[in-house]
């Protein structure tokens, strides 16, 4: 029995894409918000899509994440398309390597998963520290959103890793991508859309989109990343080529309508990273003028929006934020405020008076701090160390001057986490599901490049 599935598992992964329509009408079923009993059957479903061909179920999952505030009502629970994917995701993909160390009678292939061991040891200290930060938060009262920060943006999301690297290692990184892929195309229409319609946000005397989001900068953190992450390597990737040019084309169309200062920064740093890790020196000129023009007619023509504080003085909004969350760090220095507790405690007790305009905020908009407030000096400790891990990864990339598609796709993934390093200074960088999920496609794949592997063809 276990033989025929094997047999049926390998002809079905010659051609995966097969597959893709099927997730597809998965995700907009659910979308409906149907029964119990049809949820159910649609979870069943994805997990079997899951189970026969893994790289399928994560190209639906990272399809899904746009849409984390857009979420599913289920018997009078609320879920994100991203939550209910990733849970189906594991279950399918436990179950698949269940059914292929009965046939390989060794737990060969679960074993190498883990490696290599960097990022896996540095999720397994990232779960261990959401942990220990909900014994000790700021303010109990607030425990539930801890809780659920950990389940969403800590631990559902580590399913990517195995799963990601199986599909690499497979072959199968097209089939991945494709997610990523098809939403630069939706919500990048979406967002044209809404500044065509007059929707979206009106700020500073201008029109910003959001997409599917409920805020712009959400939008441009996804759309930076996903077109970084599939761009890059298709424009390297001679055979791609022209479905790069087309995907980075509508991605810096998406990127540009959300008007994200952030994104103005963060893009062009990583596009020169990109550019240095191939060799492409003198292209980096180009970058820089490119830049230089884009921040000029940024300028022009949404010159409030650039220069805008974001405060009601002529402080900038951020300052008053890291002022905040400064003093938070000193009430707690060691075990910061736990997750998810930053909109409580900045609000009720740390805010002032010029800071009112951004009252609601939900983070302090800088990747080292937020680290430190959720997860305490563990997590500065942590984020050093994954910053001195990409540092050394993306120097051996740079040694690397063959040809094959995992290089360039570890160029992707890096240029992606530089992206999101950069806009992180000013703005969230990891605890939001769609971002902790982008940070580990990416992180899984700048290390695959380093394992110089061939990837195994499909069976």
């Amino acid at each position: 029995m276990v033989e025929q599935v094997i047999a049926f598992m390998r002809r079905l992964n010659c051609h995966p894409e097969y597959l893709l329509p099927a997730i597809a009408l998965v995700g907009i079923a659910i979308g409906f918000n149907p029964p119990l009993p049809v949820a159910g059957l649609l979870m069943v479903v994805t997990s079997a899509i899951s189970c026969l061909c893994p790289s399928v179920g994560l190209a639906g999952a990272l399809a899904a994440t746009p849409f984390i505030f857009r979420p599913a009502e289920i018997d009078g629970r609320i879920f994100t398309h991203l939550e209910l994917v990733l849970i189906a995701l594991a279950a399918g993909f436990a179950g698949r390597l269940v059914v292929d160390s009965l046939h390989e009678r060794s737990l060969r292939t679960p074993i190498g998963l883990l490696k290599p061991w960097g990022p896996t040891i540095g999720a397994i200290v990232l779960a261990g520290l959401g942990a220990i930060s909900i014994l000790t938060l700021g303010d109990t009262e607030h425990r539930d959103a801890s809780l659920r920060a950990l389940r969403t943006v800590i631990l559902e999301p580590l399913v990517v890793i195995p799963v990601a690297r199986w599909a690499l290692r497979k072959g199968q990184a097209a089939v991945v991508l494709s997610g990523l892929a098809a939403m630069i195309v939706v919500t990048t229409c979406w967002g044209v859309m809404q500044i065509a319609t007059g929707a979206g946000i009106a700020a500073d005397g201008v029109r910003r989109a959001t997409g599917p989001y409920s805020h712009p900068n959400n939008l441009s953190f996804f759309l930076e990343r996903a077109t970084l992450l599939v761009g890059i390597p298709a424009l390297l990737i001679a055979k791609w080529r022209k479905i790069g040019m087309a995907l980075v084309a509508i991605g810096a169309i998406g990127v540009l309508a959300t008007l994200s200062r952030g994104a103005l920064i963060g893009v062009p740093v990583a596009i020169a990273v990109a550019l240095w890790l191939t060799g492409r020196l003198r292209a980096i000129a180009g970058v820089v003028v490119g830049a230089i023009a884009v921040g000029g007619a940024m300028a022009l023509f949404a010159g409030n929006r650039l220069f805008d504080s974001g405060s009601e003085g002529s402080e900038p909004s951020r300052l008053v934020l890291w002022r905040a969350s400064g003093r938070m760090i000193r009430d707690f220095p060691i075990t910061g405020i736990g997750l998810d507790q930053f909109y409580v405690m900045y609000g009720l007790r740390y805010i002032e008076p010029s800071g009112w305009p951004e009252r609601y905020t939900s983070h302090p908009h800088n990747i080292l701090l937020d680290f430190w407030l959720s997860l305490g000096i563990g997590g500065v400790a942590l984020l050093i160390m994954a910053v001195i891990w990409g540092i050394v990864a993306m120097l051996r990339l740079r040694c690397r001057t063959d040809e094959s598609v995992i290089r360039f796709l570890a160029v992707g993934g890096a240029a992606a986490l530089v992206a999101g390093l950069v806009h992180g200074m000013v703005d969230n960088a990891f605890f939001l599901p769609d971002l902790a999920v982008l940070t580990w496609i990416s992180v899984v794949l700048l290390s695959e490049g380093l394992r110089c592997l061939t990837p195994e063809p499909s069976q």
